[in-house]
């Protein structure tokens, strides 16, 4: 038995020899493919949404110490105002680390473009500051530098 190569590709292409069957079927364009995924949201907004998440939960842990240090800082004990630079920058990271959470995580599918493009970037500026403190703590405060 031999195969004939010609044939076999013919059958798996749906080749007929009828010539109307060929305008029955429609072409594929790729105009016409949906770039979309199951949830219904481009790839891109996905993107975004992922990161936006993921940016949130990162800054997850430094926003719980952040909101029992402000509790601590502006209500349990006399009101205390950020005096130095160094104050300053620490209220100004915390606040960034709880606004970046509340962002990451408020970030919904059926939001606009624009809008979850800024919950991602104040997700990231929150995740910016932590980072910076970090390595200024591990610079100046252990001794590395």
């Amino acid at each position: 038995m031999t195969i004939n190569i010609t044939e076999a590709t013919k059958v798996l292409m749906g080749w007929c020899p009828n010539g109307n069957v060929t305008k029955s079927i429609p072409s594929v364009r790729f105009q016409d493919i949906a770039i979309e995924n199951v949830s219904g949201t481009a790839p891109n907004e996905k993107t975004v949404l992922w990161l936006s998440r993921l940016l949130g939960a990162l800054n997850l842990p430094v926003a719980f110490i952040a909101i029992i240090d402000i509790i601590g800082a502006f209500f349990i004990t006399p009101p205390h105002i950020p005096q130095t630079l160094e104050q300053w920058i620490g209220f100004i990271t915390a606040i960034s680390a709880i606004a970046g959470v509340t962002a990451g995580f408020t970030a919904r599918s059926r939001h606009l473009m624009k809008r979850k493009l800024i919950h991602m970037l104040i997700a990231a500026f929150g995740f910016v500051m932590i980072s910076i403190a970090w390595i200024r703590y591990l610079l100046f405060e252990c001794g590395y530098l």
